[in-house]
């Protein structure tokens, strides 16, 4: 990582550490930050369609808060496509 990291920044590195040890992390009108679980499975390789196992993994989940979302759908009519 480079020093433009945002792991370098205290609370992105506070806020790193707190979801990794398993706790939720919420910041009010914005949304919520944890770790989910995902269960082992079976996959294909998309190139050769053959059957690959992949692992389980803890990955970052992020829950957008009520007031994000009424703010995101204010301008419903607005696009940036």
């Amino acid at each position: 990582r480079g020093p433009d990291s945002c792991t370098d920044a205290p609370v992105a590195s506070t806020a790193t550490v707190t979801v990794n040890r398993g706790e939720k992390i919420e910041l009010r009108g914005f949304g919520s930050f944890r770790v989910r679980q995902r269960d082992a499975r079976r996959g294909r390789n998309p190139k050769t369609g053959d059957p690959v196992d992949i692992p389980a993994k803890r990955v970052p989940y992020f829950k957008p808060g009520k007031e994000l979302k009424e703010l995101i759908n204010l301008d419903g009519d607005k696009s940036d496509d």
